[in-house]
């Protein structure tokens, strides 16, 4: 919860007490205005949100209920605001503003942000397609520390994102409303840190009906690690694109999506279609061709940014590539393509058959569950069918032992697939209605990003690593495995 709304919800606890328990209602009648005093500065400098809809419902109830002479409708009006500032009480903290952990690197973070028309490709999404496709490209680069200055939202130029994610998983359309006052360790286009001349650049992919934003955690450790990262927006990859000119393009169904993307990864019964047209190959050489357009965009920018912020400070010759789910079949995809991709982090992906057929030639870290763990989420959470769990485990195993280059292997037991992800900052009470897995998520997180710093470090920058030496040290019960070529 909030400051004021801390406040406010305390000194209402505190009003209903002494209106039922002390004889002389002055006491209570202070806290009442104090109370009201304190909501007004929670409207005025937090903003209304809908947890607290059952606190603002509650305070005009106050003093009616202070002036009613009939006993019973006193006492049975007391339980029912009593029980309305608990409801109030109990969705603002499972359904809290969150905050995103402090990066403890030494840079500070910039963010900006850019769109993109890719004209050699038809857009094969939403409902023009006519048009080329377009992409957006998001990018966090290292700054000097941000001392007072204006951090950006989480949800900053994507304002429809909560209500396409709320309501692509069955949720009310409100439930994520509250994105819009969490805010991140970005100042919006900052000046690049003067440290470097050059930084190495990650180009990040979210899973199927991700966003840009939902590896906020990961991707800011990085930048404040001294890497720049790029993070897509592509239509039909992500819940929603939101462009600048306020188009927006939504993904498919979750049946459609699905069919073209295990086409990808195996040949179905019947080659699924889109607009009409067989995709033999599925749907992910298509989103793997973003990568490489973006990796074309990102040079275009380093050779002159219209907003005069990285130009000339991207090291095109150290480009990694990274992503979550979908987004690791697809920059596993484009590693087998494009050969300017220089290092390769996957994380929780089956691979696509393109990777099967040729295998990775470049350094790679796969980071993943066991098994038992996959089952024991689908049991709490749903999905993760036998044949999901061998194909992920059998494809992820096989890509690593047949790496031509460096290799990791990382399980992490009792870690949950939205674990990957920003998404158990949303609902940190998730784990006691199955969401997450054993291990508190801040552990998980640090875990995540001590292995994607430590791999790009020694892969990209060419710096010796004690952890992925013998990560067990710090991290007992992984399984780890590594293989230097």
């Amino acid at each position: 919860m909030r400051y004021f709304e801390i406040i406010s919800v305390s000194i209402l606890f505190l009003a209903i007490l002494f209106a039922n328990v002390l004889p002389k209602r002055n006491i209570f009648k202070y806290c009442l205005a104090f109370s009201l005093f304190a909501i007004i500065l929670h409207v005025i400098l937090e903003g209304i949100r809908w947890q607290m809809f059952f606190v603002y419902i509650a305070i005009p109830l106050f003093p009616i209920l202070s002036y009613t002479q009939k006993k019973v409708l006193r006492k049975s009006g007391w339980g029912v605001v009593f029980i309305f500032v608990v409801i109030s009480t109990f969705f603002s903290i499972f359904f809290p503003v969150f905050k995103l952990q402090k990066p403890i690197g030494k840079y500070g973070i910039g963010s900006a942000t850019y769109q993109f028309v890719d004209k050699s490709r038809n857009e094969l999404f939403g409902e023009n397609r006519s048009r080329k496709r377009e992409i957006i490209l998001q990018i966090w680069y290292p700054t000097s520390p941000s001392v007072n200055q204006k951090f950006t939202s989480y949800i900053e130029n994507t304002p429809e994102l909560p209500n396409i994610i709320s309501k692509l998983f069955g949720y009310p359309s409100f439930l994520f409303a509250h994105f819009k006052y969490v805010k991140t360790n970005a100042v919006k286009e900052a000046k690049v840190s003067s440290i470097r001349h050059y930084y190495p650049i990650l180009v990040f992919h979210s899973g199927l009906f991700g966003s840009r934003k939902f590896n906020t955690f990961q991707i800011e450790q990085l930048v404040s690690e001294g890497y720049i990262v790029a993070a897509i927006d592509n239509p039909g990859a992500v819940a929603i694109t939101e462009f600048s000119d306020n188009r927006k393009i939504e993904s498919l169904q979750m049946k459609e999506m699905q069919k073209l993307v295990h086409q990808s990864l195996e040949d179905l019964p019947v080659i699924p279609k889109l607009n009409g047209v067989e995709m033999k190959e599925g749907i992910i050489p298509y989103f793997a061709q973003d990568i490489s357009f973006a990796i074309d965009c990102l040079e275009k920018i380093n050779n002159k940014d219209s907003l005069a912020i990285l130009t000339n400070v991207i090291d095109t010759n150290k480009i990694g590539v990274m992503g979550v789910s979908l987004g690791g079949i697809v920059v596993a995809e484009a590693a087998t393509k494009d050969n300017r991709i220089k290092a390769c982090l996957i994380m929780e992906s089956p691979m696509s058959k393109n990777v099967m057929k040729f295998g990775l030639k470049i350094p790679t870290m796969i980071i993943t569950r066991d098994a038992e763990t996959m089952r024991i989420e689908r049991e709490k959470f749903g999905g993760w069918s036998e044949k999901d769990i061998q194909q992920h485990l059998y494809t992820m195993t096989n890509t690593f032992e047949r790496l031509t280059s460096d290799g990791y292997f990382v399980q992490i037991p009792g870690m949950f697939h939205v674990e990957f992800l920003d998404v158990p900052l949303w609902i940190p009470y998730g784990k006691y209605f199955g969401l997450t897995g054993s291990i508190k998520i801040k552990e998980v997180h640090n875990m995540l990003n001590a292995f994607s710093i430590n791999f790009f470090d020694k892969e990209l920058e060419g710096k010796e690593s004690d952890f992925l030496s013998n990560p067990n040290k710090t991290y007992l019960n992984i399984l780890y495995k590594k293989n230097y070529r």
